[in-house]
């Protein structure tokens, strides 16, 4: 809706004696809205997760490839003293420990990548 919209629709609704002080009114809140500062990504980011909303794509799961020793699924670990991870299997093909699960899995499947050639 345009200015000229709204001062028509205020002309149709409201009383002559009250119109002015309306058209005032809207003209200060229209000044104060137009004076507020954009906002940052810091406050977009805060405003989002406050409202449930997520502005950061999550990345795709990372499949574990089989190993190539034994041909079963590795499992992944987890160290509770640090948190850290890493991917095993039975045929003791080991892989260091890593900061993220998510390292783990890409490590586990370069390692897969190398053995296989």
């Amino acid at each position: 809706m345009t200015r000229e919209e709204a001062i028509d629709v205020l002309k149709h609704n409201y009383p002559s004696s009250c119109f002015t002080d309306l058209c005032e009114a809207v003209e200060i809140a229209i000044q104060a809205l137009s004076a507020q500062p954009a906002m940052t990504i810091e406050e977009l980011k805060a405003e989002a997760k406050r409202q449930g909303y997520s502005l950061i794509k999550k990345q795709p799961y990372i499949a574990l490839k089989k190993c190539p020793k034994c041909g079963k699924k590795p499992v992944l670990w987890v160290r509770s003293l640090d948190g850290k991870h890493k991917c095993d299997c039975d045929c003791v093909w080991i892989i260091e420990w890593q900061k993220t699960e998510r390292q783990a899995r890409i490590a586990w499947n370069e390692a897969i990548e190398k053995e296989m050639g």
